[in-house]
């Protein structure tokens, strides 16, 4: 159970390895650390109580994982969860590898049998012998290690942030025997933060380009987001008059209202961006997948007749397409370089006074929320209306296309989808971290019912830890896009049925609020009776409104 952190232990009395580790963590700016305790792991649990580290016990270390990453993306730190040896790391997996692809700094402490008993075909054991973790780990995570001895713990901490904090970021994984825990262990060498910037050589190249374009277009990716690099971006466009546009993990990053905008790429989007890129003469990627599944069809960029190049701290997705690379750690850095470069910019055509006169799509109009079964566009807006402050996060699944279309998001910190992995419960685990890392604030977690039927035992930690989370479920009875996919390839689906719960009558059992929502003066009255901790809204909807957002890709490699 979770429970209040006593007054940080004195230095002079930090002497097991177990204390110098949290201590550092504490240094670190790491208050919180998620998970579930377990024999092997059980120092780090008991010493969390002398550190000024607060302990959340979650239901399931993975959905431990996902409050983890959550936490660790809206605080700006890096999340911790600890977890011990055998099935307690093994459910971890799903975290470990999205927290990678979403490029959130991710620390995994992850108890492992005594040092005396490894190889010998004990239960757990993590060595290459037995489960051999590291292998199954090595290939999820940026760096995983495992401690020998106990002065290994404080220096391979050290090296473990340092590969969690520096770009790309991601998870990281350190296996701490139990015996080695409770030794003494020396004091590390302090390490900083490595951040090798490569200095691109063909940035004149693309400045040069920046200033003889009419039409110029600014695509933003995850990357983008995991760089905190807001502020630059928005002056880049306003000084070059370029039109921004996002897939949907940088949703937010841009202001979508602000007049340069053109909305989003690929799932989620009006039209507007495509219409864009079909006019740039220049396109500057920032940190972006450019992959199938986050831009949709990129046949398009590929076969452009516009410059094109890609900033990125990434060499794997720099290497994915044609075009001027530059590798950079600051992609802030390089976009205020290049304009420097650039000098004053050209006369500009402006792409966006002419998607301005188009007529907005009928999706993005305001709905009425009427009897149910509801639309989900109308559900999205109406909630965006009522929780104008709140942070919003969207799990996977067709509710996913609705958040995408129908959300208007003006700031980093106002959306977030874990979409890199793309697993079912990280919107609703990562919900719960965010207000864990922001008390007084509104979260509202956009979900499927399969979704809060897979996790919904996590209400009770909700419940527990009074947390401001609304849930919104979307309950259409069935895996949406499952069936979707398998009725465009093969034509029938009978296997995406999901069984008959009451979700409303589930999360009062388990200590939280919730109401099935009629219709918009429900839904009024429901928020108006306050919002203090956790509450469930269940919306019916029908299912023959959402369509699935890769459907038209599932199609397309059919008919290939």
């Amino acid at each position: 159970m979770s429970h209040t952190a006593l007054p940080a232990a004195s230095a002079a009395a930090l002497t097991r390895s177990t204390d110098r580790l949290l201590a550092r963590l504490a240094t670190a700016g790491v208050d919180t650390l998620f998970g579930i305790p377990g024999g092997t792991i059980s120092p780090v649990f008991d010493g969390a109580q002398d550190h000024a580290i607060r302990v959340v016990t979650s239901l399931h270390e993975g959905m431990a994982g996902y409050q983890a990453l959550g936490y660790a993306h809206a605080r700006g730190v890096t999340g911790a969860v600890a977890v011990t040896s055998g099935p307690g790391l093994l459910n971890l997996t799903t975290a470990a590898a999205a927290a990678t692809e979403d490029e959130v700094p991710l620390l995994i402490l992850a108890g492992e049998v005594a040092t005396d008993h490894q190889g010998m075909g004990v239960l757990q054991d993590g060595r290459e012998e037995g489960l051999n973790v590291l292998g199954v780990f090595g290939s999820l995570c940026k760096h995983v290690a495992r401690a020998e001895t106990a002065d290994d713990v404080p220096q391979m901490l050290e090296e473990a942030l340092n590969a969690a904090e520096s770009h790309p970021r991601g998870a990281v994984l350190l296996a701490l025997p139990v015996d080695l825990l409770e030794r003494p262990a020396a004091t590390p060498a302090p390490a900083s933060i490595a951040t090798p910037t490569t200095v691109p050589l063909q940035l004149n190249e693309v400045a040069d380009a920046l200033s003889r374009s009419q039409r110029p277009v600014l695509w933003l990716g995850v990357g983008a987001r995991a760089a905190a690099c807001s502020m630059p971006v928005l002056a880049f466009a306003e000084l070059h008059r370029a039109t921004v546009i996002t897939d949907v993990e940088a949703k937010g990053l841009f202001p979508e209202r602000h007049p340069l905008s053109a909305g989003l790429v690929g799932p989620g989007s009006d039209g507007r961006a495509n219409a864009a890129l079909d006019q740039a003469d220049l396109i500057l990627t920032v940190g972006a997948r450019l992959d199938p599944t986050t831009a949709g069809s990129v046949k398009q960029l590929r076969g452009a007749r516009a410059y094109t190049a890609h900033i990125d701290h990434s060499l794997a997705r720099l290497s994915r397409h044609p075009g001027v690379q530059l590798l950079s750690s600051d992609l802030g850095a390089v976009l205020d370089e290049l304009s420097r470069a650039a000098g004053s910019p050209a006369a500009h055509l402006l792409i966006q006074r002419d998607l301005a006169n188009r007529s907005l799509p009928a999706r993005g109009l305001p709905q009425p929320l009427d009897l149910a079964p509801h639309e989900p566009g109308a559900v999205v807006q109406a909630l965006q209306r009522h929780c104008r402050d709140a942070a919003f996060t969207s799990d996977i699944g067709n509710h996913l296309l609705a958040a995408a279309q129908h959300l208007v998001v003006d700031g980093p910190d106002q959306f977030f989808v874990s979409h890199g992995l793309a697993g079912m419960t990280s919107g609703i685990g990562s919900a719960m971290g965010i207000a864990m890392s922001q008390p007084g604030r509104r979260v509202v977690s956009i979900c499927g019912d399969g979704g809060m039927m897979m996790c919904g035992t996590e209400l009770a930690t909700c419940a527990r830890e009074g947390l401001a989370v609304t849930f919104a479920v979307f309950e259409d009875g069935h895996l949406g896009m499952v069936d979707d996919g398998m009725n465009a390839l093969f034509g029938r689906c009978e296997v995406a049925e999901l069984p008959k719960v009451d979700l409303v009558a589930m999360a009062r059992a388990l200590g939280v609020r919730a109401h099935r929502v009629s219709d918009a003066r429900h839904l009024a009255r429901v928020l108006r009776d306050g919002q203090d901790g956790p509450l469930l809204l269940a919306f019916p909807v029908s299912r023959e409104t959402v369509a699935s957002p890769r459907i038209q890709q599932i199609q397309s490699m059919r008919a290939s």
